[in-house]
């Protein structure tokens, strides 16, 4: 069986997370050694294995912050190779991508969300009796670890129009992933005896968020406009039974007409 090697070139070795500051709640997500490999399922047919994009690559790097209580809201994203770096007064956000490699970190030290995304995805054509292979390594951390609201995410997944698929993930919000963990993608694609065209995505995810939490004035304050808001609503109520226990009064009075 013939094989053909397809390696990406990597742009970046190794992310240096460990040497940013500590912050309340952070989280982060990367893979790394990203790679594709062709091989031939029928020498004899005369083919050779190709694997083509028709439409893309999508890339998509993207930072986000959104804090109510300090007036905060930025979004900013490019749609190539490169490196996105944003740092607040009470946050940041990191994320880039390169050839092989994928990755977002996202750091709150006070209410607010902070997200960083890191994705890739195209169209493609596999020529018939072809088997394509995709493997990288994927790393996600979190703490502290808070379901979908700290967390870290990758996945990588792929599928054949007319048949074939694949979904691999690692996420700090699955119970058995705990605060950190890493894992090995491995996913293949068989063509038949014609080409196929199929559909190829993966992301890396990290957001971090502190919830907006009320001071102890703006505690009593909330609960005497629920209060307020309680009264006002019950005293709307009253009329609409009336309104409600009358209408069947004049049904029976027109019936009688």
């Amino acid at each position: 069986m013939n094989r053909k090697l397809i390696v990406l070139p990597a742009l970046i070795s190794s992310i240096a997370f460990s040497s940013l500051p500590a912050y309340a709640a952070t989280s982060t997500a990367e893979i790394v050694d990203f790679n594709m490999q062709l091989i031939d399922l029928d020498p004899a047919d005369g083919i050779a294995p190709a694997f083509s994009i028709l439409g893309g690559p999508y890339i998509h790097v993207l930072n986000y912050a959104y804090a109510l209580g300090q007036g905060l809201f930025d979004h900013s994203d490019i749609e190539t190779f490169g490196t996105l770096q944003h740092t607040y007064p009470y946050g940041s956000v990191f994320s880039m991508a390169a050839a092989d490699t994928f990755a977002s970190r996202a750091e709150a030290d006070k209410a607010g969300t902070y997200s960083g995304v890191s994705s890739l995805g195209f169209d493609f054509s596999l020529t018939p009796n072809t088997s394509a292979v995709f493997t990288a390594t994927a790393t996600v951390s979190a703490h502290p670890r808070d379901g979908y609201r700290t967390y870290g995410q990758a996945f990588m997944m792929a599928m054949l129009f007319g048949g074939g698929d694949f979904y691999e993930q690692l996420s700090t919000a699955d119970a058995a992933t705990g605060e950190a963990g890493t894992r090995a993608f491995y996913g293949e694609l068989h063509s038949g005896s014609a080409a196929m065209a199929g559909r190829f995505d993966m992301e890396a995810r990290a957001t971090a968020q502190v919830p907006e939490v009320p001071e102890p004035g703006s505690w009593a304050m909330l609960l005497a406009g629920i209060a307020v808001i309680g009264l006002a609503g019950a005293r709307r109520l009253k009329p609409r039974i009336t309104a409600k226990l009358s209408f069947p009064r004049r049904r029976e009075s027109m019936l009688r007409l």
